[in-house]
């Protein structure tokens, strides 16, 4: 019965309730990056619905700006969202430098945006970070989109990809927001 109640208490938790939204979050940035309707969707999510000082928020808004800047004729309005989210991104960074998921939004972008723009200087630091952390990060879904971004989108060497393969093969882990 004790079990019970500590189960049902842990699962209201607002810890529970963040790696809920954190997954989701996730899911819905996946798939904004592939279409208008999705990144419009997840701009306004992140806007309106989600809200709160963590930096891992902060990033994820960031990220919803650059998606917002893809889709945008207006050279104006691009570069202006894309300037925002850069400030955004890199101040969430500056505020928890070893953070691996905030480092893994940046490389995503920072892989995706025109060379012309110049935020590409952090592809390697971020690269390297993300190798050494993927084996210390409990939290299996962030672990696996990490190892398949890697593996699909980054230049690895043999050594880094036979690593990065070892590690999202492992078991899986529990999400661990303690280090937020």
């Amino acid at each position: 019965m004790y079990l019970s109640i500590i189960i049902v208490l842990f699962s209201l938790s607002p810890d529970s309730n963040f790696r809920q939204d954190l997954v989701e979050i996730r899911n819905m940035y996946e798939k904004a990056a592939s279409n208008e309707k999705d990144a419009i969707e997840f701009a306004d999510y992140m806007e309106n619905k989600v809200a709160g000082p963590n930096v891992l928020i902060k990033g994820y808004k960031a990220t919803s700006l650059f998606l917002m800047a893809r889709y945008h004729w207006n050279p104006y309005s691009k570069f202006s969202y894309f300037n925002e989210g850069k400030k955004m991104l890199e101040s969430a960074i500056n505020e928890k430098p070893e953070n691996t998921e905030l480092r893994f939004l940046r490389i995503g972008i920072q892989n995706n945006v025109p060379g012309f723009l110049g935020y590409n200087e952090k592809i390697n630091e971020d690269k390297t970070h993300l190798i050494q952390k993927l084996n210390k990060l409990s939290d299996y879904d962030l672990k696996k989109r990490i190892g398949s971004f890697l593996l699909q989108h980054i230049e690895l060497t043999e050594t880094e990809k036979k690593e990065v393969e070892n590690e999202i093969s492992k078991e899986k882990y529990i999400i661990n927001t303690a280090s937020f």
